[in-house]
């Protein structure tokens, strides 16, 4: 869908929760991969494992050159400030 929305990207940024099981961030990285080879797209990881993660790994990908963002499904991130959880 970003592709369809700005298909000049050449490069992506993926944010992902590193406290997912390991299969299901194999299960997504496999399924991001895939994408990214069919529409030769070029794509930068990060993980995050708290809500103050986020911002310095979208920092992080956004030097790195991404013009665009996926959050992987599932991140579901535990707050440490009373949130909800």
């Amino acid at each position: 869908m970003l592709l369809a929305a700005a298909p000049k990207v050449k490069r992506v940024g993926v944010l992902g929760d590193s406290t997912a099981p390991i299969v299901v961030r194999s299960s997504l990285r496999e399924a991001v991969r895939r994408s990214v080879a069919q529409y030769q797209v070029e794509a930068r990881f990060a993980e995050v494992a708290s809500p103050e993660e986020i911002e310095p790994a979208i920092s992080r990908l956004a030097k790195e050159g991404s013009q665009g963002l996926v959050v992987m499904g599932g991140l579901m991130l535990r707050g440490t400030s009373g949130g909800a959880s």
